[in-house]
């Protein structure tokens, strides 16, 4: 899986493969070619397709030892075997109102249109 780091001002994330607005701010809609949406600070998956939760859900109950505490998401990005995955970490930053920074991953199957009828 492909992997892509954004510093943003904003907290707006719209999918690259079919222009739907995915986060505005307020709520997150997953578009159609949406994989997964994970919260760094949460360490967990706040969506995903059934799919990529199954393996998710595998990953996670092993315990690695010296891993930190994004190992098991380390670990699927790696076992998401495709070209056409990217994973967009888009980390917030620079805002008045914000302490630290947070980051948000977006899993997207890049080739979603291509894919479908």
């Amino acid at each position: 899986m492909q992997q892509i780091e954004l510093e943003l001002h904003h907290f707006e994330f719209h999918c690259p493969a079919t222009g739907q607005t995915i986060c505005d701010g307020e709520t997150l809609e997953p578009s159609p070619a949406t994989l997964f949406i994970y919260f760094d600070e949460d360490s967990d998956l706040q969506y995903s397709t059934p799919e990529v939760r199954e393996l998710w859900d595998k990953i996670s109950a092993e315990e690695v030892e010296g891993e930190d505490c994004n190992g098991p998401f380390n670990r699927l990005l790696a076992a998401l075997e495709s070209d056409t995955y990217v994973s967009f970490a888009t980390t917030i930053c620079g805002m008045a109102y914000f302490a630290d920074t947070s980051t948000v991953r977006y899993g997207i199957d890049m080739d979603y249109a291509a894919s479908k009828p």
